[in-house]
């Protein structure tokens, strides 16, 4: 029963994942022939402010929400606790799109990405996977987000044609969100019409989530700032092909999550019902995520030396080792993913969110160091390092706080 569930999720959740991930990838190759590619990193940049708008506005409702709707989906308070989170969510990002917006005016006068920051902000912002994650029931956002993204991505080859359609190319990437979104959000919208909207559901997220948010937007806000840096301290060709890299560190990172989220509605019961079975099952995820993430780190690199080839008409191998350091931190961002998860489940959300604080404030004065000391290699050291720390640090908190409860020591690990 639990092997089904978990198969099950994941082939979902990974389904969802490649869709959101899938046609990005294979619109790079065509964007850097007819854009170029500091055209291209400059899209990126300012899609990555978007994306990260969006993930503060999601703030814990993939963690908190689907563990809240994984316990209460069986009775009749679950539309309710939905409706109201959707509500408070729809209000959050009124107020924040036109400050991501205003925020663009003053930096950059280029009129034509404000379409797309907007529609690609609104659109994950409406999505909310999240809801679909704790009802187990995948089938309506996976077709969504199928359908909307093959019809608009097939515009692109025919209204693309030339560095002049730049404003063309940005409306279709923000429509390729923005569309699926909307039909989402309606879909929802519908489902849970006949709940009330409560105060407490609302309350009871922003308490039970909010070091979880803190770890989660400090880890998310790395990519941004980092392009910051490089667009500051370095050139247009090195934030290109280090977005470039990250569009394929991300597409492993979000296709190999799925196994460890689809297991946070099946964690959620166990451990309140049996933490044997929790912790037994927990060893088992933690083998298996290990097992498909190193995969994953050397299906990346093999993809990432071909492309380059490809691009470039011969090995760069300079760009095969910045790219294989960037890809061997898949291990840590998925197993990081699995124990934070888990160590929120346990009551260890102020530890982890102590430790993640560390490690970013430690990222954020380094990288303009690492671009100054090694202005292409630097980022890339630096990432890998820091990624595998934290993912050390983990297993410790994890260790501690299981030792705690087995032991029925009581004794704090914040």
């Amino acid at each position: 029963m639990i092997l089904s569930r978990v198969v099950k999720g994941a082939v979902s959740l990974t389904a969802l994942k490649s869709i959101d991930y899938l046609f990005p990838l294979l619109v790079i190759p065509y964007a850097v022939s007819v854009l170029g590619v500091e055209t291209y990193g400059r899209y990126a940049y300012y899609q990555t402010f978007a994306i990260f708008a969006a993930f503060l506005t999601d703030f814990s409702y993939s963690t908190v929400g689907v563990q809240e709707i994984a316990k209460t989906k069986g009775s009749s308070g679950v539309k309710g606790f939905v409706k109201s989170v959707i509500c408070f969510k729809v209000f959050t990002s009124l107020v924040v799109g036109p400050i991501l917006l205003a925020f663009f005016i003053m930096v950059d006068g280029y009129e034509h990405y404000y379409a797309l920051i907007l529609f690609v902000y609104y659109g994950l912002c409406f999505q909310n996977a999240w809801v679909y994650q704790g009802m187990e029931n995948y089938i309506p956002i996976i077709a969504v987000n199928a359908v909307s993204k093959v019809t608009i991505c097939s515009f692109l080859p025919f209204i693309v044609l030339s560095v002049d359609d730049v404003d063309e190319f940005y409306l279709i990437q923000g429509l390729m969100y923005f569309v699926p979104g909307m039909i989402s959000l309606l879909y929802i919208s519908h489902w849970c019409r006949k709940g009330r909207i409560r105060f407490r559901h609302i309350n009871f997220v922003i308490k039970h989530g909010i070091d979880v948010f803190v770890y989660r937007a400090l880890n998310a806000s790395v990519i941004p700032y980092t392009n910051q840096m490089v667009m500051m301290l370095s050139n247009e060709y090195l934030l290109g092909i280090y977005n470039l890299i990250i569009k394929f560190l991300s597409a492993g990172v979000n296709i190999l999550s799925p196994v460890a989220n689809s297991l946070v509605p099946i964690f959620s019961e166990a451990y309140y019902n049996d933490k044997k079975i929790f912790y037994e099952s927990f060893r088992k995820a933690m083998l298996v995520i290990l097992s498909i993430s190193i995969a994953s780190c050397a299906a990346l690199t093999v993809a990432g030396t071909i492309y380059f080839s490809y691009e470039f008409d011969k090995v760069q191998y300079d760009l095969v080792f910045f790219s294989l350091l960037f890809f061997s931190t898949v291990v840590p961002h998925a197993l990081n993913s699995l124990y934070t998860q888990n160590l929120n489940l346990m009551g260890g959300s102020k530890a982890v969110r102590n430790t993640v604080v560390i490690f970013i404030l430690l990222m954020y004065c380094l990288v303009p160091l690492s671009l100054v000391v090694s202005p292409f290699y630097g980022i890339a050291i630096l990432n890998c390092i820091l990624y595998y720390l934290l993912f050390i640090c983990l297993i410790v908190i994890f260790g501690r706080k299981r030792n705690a409860e087995c032991s029925g020591d009581n004794v704090s690990i914040q």
